[in-house]
């Protein structure tokens, strides 16, 4: 009995959040803990702390990665892309996957959608990700690129 209270208590808070969430934002993309719709992302931030961490986040290195991903790697018509950047001495780690029935301009959109709630869901996170039906970004930082 204590177990369907439970229950339905998480999903009553799932709902009331996404809803919030969405009357918030309107129609545009938002990050929820879990959805099938396109513009809704599934989204995690990290905390994880590193030896000599210098308390930089992820968003502090972010343009310096990102500008491959705008301008440069997905025009090859590749739906993978996976880099490393060093900003000020902080190694930065990216990844950002499409669904391959996609072509490249929704992969690239849904790419940048991401990215840009991902930054208002985790503004302070040592690491951040957001995934829907159509895509997945993730950041993080001191990885080498692609490791699991």
């Amino acid at each position: 009995m204590a177990s369907i209270a439970f229950l339905v208590t998480t999903v009553i808070t799932i709902l009331f959040t996404a809803t919030a969430v969405s009357s918030f934002y309107g129609s545009s993309p938002v990050c929820i803990s879990s959805g099938e719709d396109e513009s809704l992302y599934s989204c995690a931030c990290s905390e994880e702390k590193f030896p000599d961490d210098d308390d930089t986040t992820w968003q502090d290195g972010q343009e310096a990665v990102l500008t491959f991903l705008d301008g440069n790697l997905l025009e090859d018509g590749y739906s993978d892309v996976c880099i490393n950047a060093t900003y000020y001495g902080t190694r930065f780690f990216l990844y950002g996957g499409c669904n391959d029935d996609h072509d490249l301009d929704t992969c690239k959109t849904c790419l940048q959608e991401a990215r840009s709630v991902v930054s208002s869901y985790c503004p302070n996170a040592t690491g951040a990700q957001a995934a829907s039906r159509r895509c997945c970004v993730r950041y993080e930082k001191y990885k080498l690129c692609c490791e699991p």
